[in-house]
């Protein structure tokens, strides 16, 4: 069904690769049109997730110039994007590494894409994300962990009230494509997959790198910040760490539900120290 959308769009096409998720959250083809041009079909089974990137790519995603792919065509009734191919590929190795991190740090175009807007409920929004998955985190985390990451999102409350921003909302190596520049050195980065995008605090699009990383190598969040453009300042610390631990409840049941074994034993792993770390904030 995609590819007779696709071949609407584009005329005759053949499929070079399938790419679509493990998990079924998306079929993904890879496509080569009759002059030569590479596509990328993508179809989401959740529509929440396709208005998200749908509406990513038509408002934000552009400011992100040669570093994201393009859209051509969206199809609200099938879920369906179509979209510029870019070369390279995810590399967790290579991505781990201080120059990458510092063209990572571009993703602040992303959240300048938008006036940012001050986000008062941004507290009671948090909680409301901690207390939907904690039910089924519950089968998962201890007990006195969740307690003491509840009460440490409770005191988001009496922080300064943050903007929010465009964020791309799962910003992280597997999502960043690496190919190497002809006749130059270093990688051209390319940033995909804007399905959980929307807006939040800037600080959000770091958490699972501030967990995951940088926690063992502050170099590289040090060469991160740099490409930013910007510190971490007491209280985006503060939100940084909460958020990061909302996320890891959340990707533990993730993980969980789809079968993703090592995505959960990393968040379970992560919410232990962040736990932790929040008891001693």
């Amino acid at each position: 069904m995609m590819l007779a959308l696709l071949r609407r769009v584009l005329g005759d096409c053949t499929v070079e690769a399938d790419r679509s998720w493990a998990h079924g959250g998306a079929t993904v083809l890879l496509v080569r049109d009759a002059r030569g041009a590479r596509w990328v079909g993508k179809q989401h089974r959740d529509r929440d997730r396709y208005r998200a990137e749908r509406d990513a790519y038509r408002r934000w995603v552009p400011a992100l110039g040669e570093r994201a792919p393009r859209l051509r065509f969206a199809d609200d009734a099938t879920g369906t994007l179509l979209l510029s191919a870019v070369r390279g590929g995810p590399d967790w190795s290579r991505g781990l590494t201080p120059p990458v991190q510092r063209r990572a740090g571009a993703v602040r175009r992303l959240h300048e894409a938008a006036e940012p807007e001050p986000w008062p409920e941004f507290a009671t929004v948090r909680l409301a994300e901690f207390d939907r998955w904690a039910p089924a985190a519950a089968e998962l985390l201890p007990a006195p962990s969740l307690a003491a990451v509840r009460a440490a999102v409770l005191d988001l409350a009496d922080l300064p009230v943050p903007h929010r921003v465009p964020c791309h909302g799962d910003y992280t190596p597997r999502n960043w494509l690496l190919a190497p520049v002809d006749g130059a050195g270093g990688d051209r980065f390319t940033v995909i997959d804007f399905e959980w995008s929307g807006r939040d605090v800037w600080v959000a699009d770091l958490t699972r790198l501030a967990v995951g990383p940088w926690r063992d190598d502050p170099e590289l969040a040090a060469a991160f910040l740099a490409g930013y453009g910007r510190a971490l300042g007491a209280v985006d610390r503060a939100m940084l760490l909460r958020c990061a631990a909302v996320r890891a409840v959340f990707l533990a049941v993730w993980g969980h539900r789809y079968g993703e074994v090592a995505l959960e034993r990393s968040a379970r792993d992560q919410f232990a120290r962040l736990a932790g770390e929040l008891r001693a904030d």
